[in-house]
């Protein structure tokens, strides 16, 4: 059964079609062909043939979308025969490194890491005079039904380690990022864990 549809419904799909006719084109038009381009290729590729076929076109110019096709088919068997690693870039090794930090922070929230100054602030105020003001620091040392003081020792801790292996983190990054070339594995390098 054909599905019926306004001439403007048929116009939006239609139109729908471009970004995936742009972004076959454009990986295609790459020197290399690159394995990491593959599933792109295939998704857009199968988007565009199914399409294609609806029965519900009317006078569409599938020029642009059949060429996009044919490129399409032929770039996919040509990485699949000869694809390449892309090399890596400074962006992906920066990626890399923003990853491990969110690893870092864990299960702490956006909002809870905006505390974080804070924090260490009125911490560090309560080690050097345990009457200081610490708002934040009380109420969190009252939920945990520990002195102020202790909490502060608890935070600066915390502080110390976390700075220690963000240093560590970010360290790695600016020595793989000052090799030249970028190697391979940069993901994976032992500079992510000395």
């Amino acid at each position: 059964m054909t599905e019926q549809f306004t001439a403007e419904e048929i116009a939006a799909r239609f139109a729908a079609l471009v970004p995936s006719v742009k972004l076959v084109n454009a990986l295609s038009d790459e020197v290399s062909p690159y394995i990491d381009t593959l599933d792109d290729l295939r998704r857009n590729v199968d988007h565009l043939t199914q399409m294609r076929v609806a029965d519900y076109w009317t006078n569409e110019d599938f020029t642009a979308v059949d060429a996009a096709i044919i490129t399409g088919e032929n770039r996919i068997s040509e990485v699949e025969d000869n694809g390449a690693t892309r090399p890596p870039t400074h962006k992906m090794v920066r990626v890399e490194a923003a990853r491990r930090l969110r690893a870092l922070a864990g299960t702490y929230t956006p909002e809870e890491r905006e505390t974080w100054a804070a924090q260490v602030d009125e911490a560090k105020a309560l080690v050097a005079d345990e009457n200081a003001t610490a708002p934040l620091v009380t109420a969190l040392a009252a939920a945990d039904n520990i002195t102020p003081v202790t909490m502060a020792g608890y935070i600066l801790g915390h502080n110390s380690a976390f700075a220690t292996a963000s240093g560590k983190i970010l360290a790695a990054q600016r020595a793989i990022l000052a090799m030249d070339p970028l190697p391979a594995d940069f993901a994976t390098r032992a500079e992510w864990t000395a």
